[in-house]
């Protein structure tokens, strides 16, 4: 179920605003603490926060050779719709 009255991090905001550049597109931990120069710890807590508001959803993408198994996240439609909203109300110093 997805949460409505949820407090967005500035460090979320930022996981959102990057995630957003390709809404579609399954996200890793990884890809995204590289990208956004962040800890992947850091990245991995926000991206669980939003799972668990409802904002996004995880799927495991299993071992393949020597590459570990990977979480990646994609967006609810409720996720998405939100997420547009919150981020249109912030102030991106890097723009």
């Amino acid at each position: 179920m997805a949460n409505t009255d949820v407090r967005i991090s500035p460090k979320q905001a930022i996981v959102l605003r990057a995630m957003l550049d390709d809404p579609k597109k399954p996200q890793y931990t990884h890809g995204l603490a590289v990208a956004l120069d962040m800890p992947g710890p850091t990245v991995r807590h926000c991206l669980r926060r939003l799972e668990t508001a409802g904002w996004l959803v995880s799927g495991r993408e299993p071992r393949t050779g020597k590459h570990e198994a990977r979480n990646f996240y994609n967006f609810t439609p409720f996720g998405l719709k939100a997420a547009k909203a919150e981020i249109a109300t912030w102030e991106f110093t890097d723009e």
